[in-house]
């Protein structure tokens, strides 16, 4: 069944009032939006989705044309049958907004029940009819109401998906680009770095004590002392900033020193 064109859709617009206008719209939507979506991404998935939003706008398309065609029958023209078929027909002719899907589904739910010997009765489709659906342009129904909830709760969530994805897909390119770094990452950094400054500053400390009592006119006998005095403030010092805390990472223009603040 090949997709009806802007054209007829316009059309039937231009003929169409309250739910069934509206439904014929969302479905109309559903098209552009999974087409749109095929476009930008095309995988078999959004293909699928597109076909089958296609698909069911034809069909509503094809009822409303057939519904046009036709004059409506009375509940005095049916005629008891075992063939759903025929009860969608002449329920769609009376000018119900039932697509054959939800028809079918009520059917599995026994909310249109066959009769006794096997048949659809007058009496058990009118009940159905009254109950659970409602003439075109007459309010919305259950039935359509339902519809067009799931269909705006299907593009709602496809909406959500696609955005999800596209943030996940920045997130990827930027970490492949080097602009980001995830965090167990950076804590590796960050204790890589940590070990190798407290084991240079401790080669150095040990290096130069020598030169800096000299410096400052002392007893260079006192070097061990002197180095047990600086590495243990050190090591007061390297514990403090080993410690698990907040940090707030504060990246500035190029040239500026990048700061941690803590």
């Amino acid at each position: 069944m090949s997709a009806p064109d802007l054209g007829t859709v316009q059309e039937l617009l231009a003929e169409l009032e309250g739910p069934a206008a509206l439904r014929l719209k969302v479905l109309h939507n559903a098209v552009v939006s999974t087409m749109r979506d095929y476009k930008d991404g095309p995988t078999k998935a959004r293909l699928a989705d597109w076909k089958a939003a296609e698909a069911e706008l034809a069909s509503e398309v094809e009822r409303l044309q057939a519904a046009r065609a036709e004059a409506a029958p009375g509940w005095a023209d049916f005629r008891d049958t075992a063939n759903k078929a025929e009860v969608l027909r002449f329920l769609q002719r009376m000018g119900y907004a039932v697509a054959q899907r939800t028809f079918y589904r009520h059917c599995a739910e026994g909310k249109c029940k066959l009769g006794t010997g096997g048949m659809y009765s007058r009496r058990t489709v009118k009940s159905y009819a009254d109950h659970h659906l409602h003439l075109a342009g007459s309010g919305p129904g259950p039935a359509v109401e339902s519809e067009e909830n799931l269909l705006q709760a299907r593009l709602k969530e496809q909406v959500e998906r696609e955005r999800i994805n596209r943030q996940r897909d920045e997130i990827r390119l930027r970490r492949e680009s080097g602009a980001v770094i995830d965090r167990d990452s950076l804590n590796l950094e960050v204790a890589a770095r940590a070990v190798a400054l407290d084991a240079g500053f401790r080669q150095t400390v040990n290096a130069r004590a020598m030169e800096w009592i000299v410096v400052c006119g002392g007893n260079t006998d006192k070097i061990a002392e002197l180095t047990a005095l600086i590495l243990r403030d050190w090591d007061e010092l390297i514990n403090t900033y080993a410690t698990a805390g907040e940090f707030e990472v504060v990246f500035e223009d190029e040239g500026d020193a990048d700061s941690i603040q803590r």
